[in-house]
């Protein structure tokens, strides 16, 4: 019962941080889009900075941020799952209708 309650937090976690990697992209893509069209813009009038964005450069460093660190977290988090599979595997008995390969 104890693995069927785990199975389910950690569906739960995955499709949270599923959603947390989407919305994160999805930020990094709208702003993305914004920002270039605010400099065209803005380069139509003889570069004129009212066109530009407000904040410009804070929203590029929190979108870059936010995509870096969500690599990060993603990184660690496979890092540990592939550990902890391959924990769980070792540490398995083996089982007893399986015998070595080559008697």
């Amino acid at each position: 019962m104890e693995s069927r309650q785990s199975l389910s937090f950690h569906k739960l976690v995955g499709g949270t941080l599923t959603l947390l990697d989407i919305s994160a992209l999805g930020f990094y893509a709208l702003w993305f889009v914004a920002h270039d069209a605010a400099v065209d813009r803005s380069e139509e009038h003889g570069f004129d900075p009212q066109q530009l964005l407000a904040n410009a450069y804070w929203l590029w460093a929190f979108a870059n941020a936010t995509l870096l660190f969500l690599i990060v977290l993603n990184v660690i988090l496979i890092v540990g799952w592939r550990r902890q599979r391959n924990q769980n595997h070792q540490a398995q008995p083996p089982r007893p209708d399986s015998q070595p390969i080559g008697r």
